[in-house]
């Protein structure tokens, strides 16, 4: 559903070249039919009402889309996923640990790129402060650690956050991650808009 995140991204008071950035992604959702037929039919409606709209309309819609979603309209997986977009984009941490776990997940050697968000990550203090404990000093840890000892500081963060160490929301995470990191090696006939989150 990496689609919705184009809908739910927009500020509260979207752009013209925002609107017609959601109107080229629901043109290519509806050019998926097998995918789209799979989403509720009032979801279906609004993204085809978007992908046929003009000027202020795609605004409307796209609007429209957005707290439609956030508000459980679309049903509760949509609400999920949009909440989760929602919160990414108000909460630039929570997008920042999203990409520290893909650098320690998908990367042979992880040290050098998680320690460059680590470091990102520790500059939003008031957020960072929000981690657990024990997250929070691995990242300092990573983020101070010296070039040869990076990678062993990121398979660390990794296998705690799998493992449920830094708490069961970072280890769903961790694990939605690397169920797509498998997936993503596996050879694919076709790529949808819906198939990606």
């Amino acid at each position: 559903m990496k689609w919705l995140s184009a809908f739910i991204r927009i500020s509260a008071t979207p752009t013209q070249a925002a609107g017609d950035r959601a109107e080229k992604v629901a043109t290519a959702i509806v050019n998926h039919p097998k995918e789209f037929a799979k989403f509720p039919s009032n979801l279906q409606a609004d993204i085809t009402s978007l992908k046929d709209a003009t000027g202020t309309g795609r605004i409307t819609d796209v609007v429209k889309i957005k707290t439609t979603a956030l508000a459980g309209g679309y049903g509760q997986a949509v609400q999920n996923k949009a909440k989760e977009f929602h919160n990414e984009a108000a909460h630039p941490l929570a997008a920042g640990l999203r990409k520290e776990l893909r650098a320690v997940i998908h990367a042979a050697h992880p040290g050098s790129a998680g320690q460059k968000v680590a470091l990102t990550l520790s500059k939003h203090t008031k957020l960072f402060a929000k981690l657990p404990a024990n997250l929070q000093t691995d990242l300092t840890t990573l983020k101070n650690a010296a070039p040869a000892q990076t990678d062993a500081q990121a398979a660390k963060i990794k296998t705690t956050a799998l493992s449920g160490g830094y708490g069961t929301s970072i280890q769903k995470l961790a694990e939605g991650i690397q169920t797509k990191a498998k997936t993503a090696t596996k050879p694919m006939s076709t790529t949808s808009p819906t198939t990606a989150s």
